[in-house]
């Protein structure tokens, strides 16, 4: 009975053993598969951006790069408008704050206007001017123009001025100021004290189709004669430099 017992005993010692090492030959092959295969579930690098993060993206309309800090510019600041694109190009002048029920509104002198772009060579890079033609200057030989200073792509400045032709004639008006100056025809210019621009599209590549886009508020040249000025425009085509 002892010798049977003690035969028993060894049995299940032996049978015990044998699965402790089977568990652990499969413990230490689950690890080796797990580190055979942690190279293909390592991550995979993250994907650099497609632009800049302190710039607005382009799109179909803004073919050009827009700094965010443009919002603080002075004395004319800059954001993008991804919204409808002015049906019309016009002026409004004398612009002041009128309170009604509703609260206060914008009113001035509404002067009908068409517009220009042109893409010329500027202080080692490029500008694409806006000259703006309200009907109601033509007597006086005033026009209005924003520029946009475009470097490699993004747009690093832009100014408003107001260009008036000196000792000149009508025929002169409808000519931005760099045409007057190729042309040997005196004018003055006055820079926009201040003024915020909406831009809603702006392509400086020369031909018919590039449209260009944009509403002003707040602009002050310091001409009594026309106060304050908010203006929108829409152009379609862009000429080029001169040859």
């Amino acid at each position: 009975m002892r010798t049977a017992a003690l035969t028993c005993a060894l049995l299940a010692a032996f049978s015990g053993a044998a699965r402790a090492q089977q568990g652990s030959s499969a413990t230490a092959a689950a690890a080796s598969g797990s580190s055979a295969s942690a190279p293909k579930t390592a991550a995979r690098p993250a994907r650099a951006p497609r632009h800049p993060p302190d710039v607005w993206p382009r799109t179909s309309r803004l073919r050009v790069y827009v700094h965010r800090a443009s919002v603080r510019w002075a004395p004319v600041s800059l954001r993008p408008d991804f919204g409808a694109v002015p049906s019309r190009t016009e002026l409004i002048a004398q612009v002041r704050l009128v309170r009604t029920r509703k609260g206060r509104i914008r009113r001035g002198r509404v002067l009908a206007a068409r517009a220009s772009a042109r893409w010329l060579p500027y202080k080692g890079d490029h500008a694409l001017v806006v000259s703006i033609y309200p009907a109601a200057w033509r007597k006086s030989l005033k026009h209005l123009e924003v520029r946009y200073l475009v470097s490699a792509g993004f747009i690093e400045g832009v100014w408003a001025e107001l260009v008036q032709v000196q000792g000149g004639g009508p025929r002169d008006w409808g000519l931005d100021a760099f045409t007057l100056d190729r042309r040997g025809v005196n004018f003055s210019e006055e820079y926009a004290g201040r003024g915020k621009i909406l831009l809603y599209a702006l392509d400086p590549r020369p031909g018919r189709e590039s449209l260009n886009a944009a509403r002003g508020r707040g602009f002050d040249f310091g001409d009594p004669d026309i106060g304050r000025v908010d203006f929108s425009y829409r152009v379609r085509g862009v000429k080029p430099a001169f040859p």
